[in-house]
């Protein structure tokens, strides 16, 4: 698939607002998203594999507030809860 082999941060942000525009037009259709190979935006800067992501702290609908706060306490005593 053209998408998950692409680079193109154009074409990953494309797909991914198709895809939102696509979801908001029809949001009660179940989509198969995990084999479109959208990417995201990530904090870091650069997008990552929407099936890798994790979400952060200011994200409605989520549990982002949740898991920025396990994240941050986990700082002081893990390395891994912040990878």
């Amino acid at each position: 698939m053209a998408l998950a082999e692409s680079n193109s941060q154009r074409l990953r942000a494309q797909a991914l607002k198709f895809v939102f525009r696509l979801h908001r037009a029809h949001p009660s259709t179940r989509y198969l998203l995990a084999g479109l190979g959208l990417h995201v935006p990530s904090a870091a800067g650069p997008t990552v594999a929407a099936n890798t992501a994790v979400f952060g702290a200011g994200l409605e609908g989520t549990h982002g507030d949740d898991l920025a706060a396990v994240v941050g306490g986990g700082t002081r005593r893990s390395r891994r809860v912040c990878a």
